[in-house]
Order: structure tokens, then sequence, then C-alpha cells
């Protein structure tokens, strides 16, 4: 008995899911990135916000911070499923986790700061401009990378097949609720 002829097993569409997952994953790092670096520029370079000071840290002794930082985004976003499937291909849902971690990140980012007092210290102007910044960028970058997803076909990749057997009413409610939100 030829057990391949009774089950069959695809390994493509998996791999094209990860491709996908690892896309946005490395998308949402070069985003997180820049929105700390235009932070930075907005904090230390332009000098905006409430505090007028010359005491500009260099950019090489931040960069700890900004690894450490960049770090706990990411930690979080795996803490609270941002690349799940269930969430990934709802642009809804996808923004209100990104919204959430980045909350919980500034929260986290200088709490963290305050406690380990580090020199030099993490200005608070720039944790609020970089979460400012995340809530802003990420939801857009998600919303494009979408997009451009089913343009190009990858949202093959970004959807379940669904069987539903029967004709209730509340299969009926099912299948309008797909076909409103596919």
């Amino acid at each position: 008995m030829n057990t391949n002829s009774t089950f069959s097993c695809d390994p493509a569409p998996q791999a094209r899911g990860h491709s996908s997952s690892s896309l946005l994953f490395l998308g949402d790092c070069a985003v997180v990135a820049i929105c700390m670096a235009i932070a930075f520029y907005l904090r230390y370079v332009l000098n905006l916000g409430l505090v007028l000071d010359d005491n500009r840290p260099p950019l090489i002794t931040y960069l700890a911070h900004y690894s450490a930082g960049f770090g706990l985004f990411f930690l979080l976003a795996q803490n609270l499923s941002l690349y799940d499937s269930d969430v990934t291909p709802f642009v809804e849902r996808a923004t209100t986790r990104l919204v959430k971690i980045a909350l919980y990140w500034a929260v986290m980012f200088l709490g963290s700061s305050l406690i380990l007092k580090l020199n030099p210290a993490i200005s608070r102007l720039f944790v609020g401009y970089s979460c400012a910044l995340m809530c802003i960028l990420l939801p857009l970058w998600r919303l494009g990378y979408l997009r451009i997803a089913r343009r190009v076909g990858f949202d093959n990749e970004l959807t379940r097949r669904v069987l539903i057997v029967g004709c209730t009413s509340i299969n009926r409610t099912i299948i309008k609720r797909l076909t409103a939100n596919s």
C-alpha cells in the first residue's frame, strides 16, 4: 500500500508561507531601525522637544542602547505573536498588535533604563519619538506589503482554505463574512 497516494504532503506552500513571514520580519526590522534612527536625529541633531541641551551623546555610545531597544521590540513581537498566521494577513489585527507592542516597548525600555541608570541616559523624548514613529510607520509598511503581496500573487501564502459543510443559516453567515473580508 502506497501511503503517498493517500496523503499529499506538498512542502512548497509551507516554504512560501515561511518566506512571507521572513519578509515581514526583515521589513519590520528595517522600519524599527529607521524609526529609532529618525528619533535620534529628531532628539539630538534637530534638538526638537521641550528640553534644550547641547549634551548630545555620540552615536557610537548610544548604539548599545539602540541595540537593546531593537532586541526588546522583537522579543515583545515574538511574545505577543505578531508573526502568527492569525495576525499577519489582517491589517486591523496587525496594526492593533503593532501599536500595543510599540507602547509596551516604550514603557519597558524607559523603565529598564531608569532602573539600570544607564550612561548615557536614554532620552524620554527619543523613546517617545521612536514609539510614535513605530505606531505610524509599521502599520503603513504592513499595509503596503499586503497590497503588493496581493498584486504579485504572494497573497496565496497569506490565505487559508476553508471547507464549510452543509447549508445552514449559520454557515451562510460564515460565508458572507468570509467573502466580505477575503
